[in-house]
């Protein structure tokens, strides 16, 4: 078993290989999707709650 600092060391060792993971995966990504479409509008959200209160405090202040 590690240690929390010799885990903590490994970690931040593989810190630059992460980086240049994801980085790669963006421009793939960015390379197969040129049209540049998202389905992330088109997933629902729990943001009702949210959004009452958005309109509440602006009705409140809108009162003052």
């Amino acid at each position: 078993m590690l240690g929390k600092s010799r885990y903590s060391r490994r970690l931040n060792r593989l810190k630059g290989y992460f980086v240049t993971l994801f980085h790669l995966i963006g421009l793939t990504w960015k390379a197969e999707n040129q049209s540049q479409i998202y389905n992330i509008d088109t997933f629902p959200c729990a943001t009702t709650y949210a959004s009452a209160v958005v309109v509440y405090i602006r009705r409140e202040i809108s009162r003052l």
